[in-house]
């Protein structure tokens, strides 16, 4: 297996060190899997959809999200063919049984960062 060591710390003017789940958000950015909505901000209250979840996933597995129709294109598109999901209501909140259930069809081969 190959780890790919991404290891720059980024912070968001929404999480200050005093949130509770400061360390856990700023270790999945510093790695590039959480980017937030632009301009330093974060929203962590805010709930995350389908479509932040396959993002996620996708750059997991190291495939580029950048590009596409919108956002989230690139990373749906392969949500699809990896067999996770079938990409419907990407704007839709993912609920936590939602998340369990696509969990178990992420690829075993993802090209996984260092955890």
């Amino acid at each position: 297996m190959t780890v790919k060591l991404i290891d720059n710390k980024i912070t968001f003017k929404d999480v200050p060190d005093s949130y509770w789940a400061a360390e856990a958000i700023t270790f999945a950015a510093s790695r590039e899997l959480f980017l937030g909505t632009g301009q330093g901000v974060f929203i962590p209250g805010e709930s995350m959809s389908r479509a932040m979840f396959f993002t996620v996933l996708a750059r997991l597995d190291d495939v580029e999200t950048e590009g596409g129709a919108n956002w989230y294109t690139k990373a749906q598109n392969w949500s699809v063919t990896a067999g996770i999901s079938d990409g419907s209501a990407p704007d839709a909140a993912i609920t936590r049984e939602q998340l369990i259930t696509l969990l178990p069809g992420t690829p075993t081969t993802c090209n996984k960062r260092q955890r």
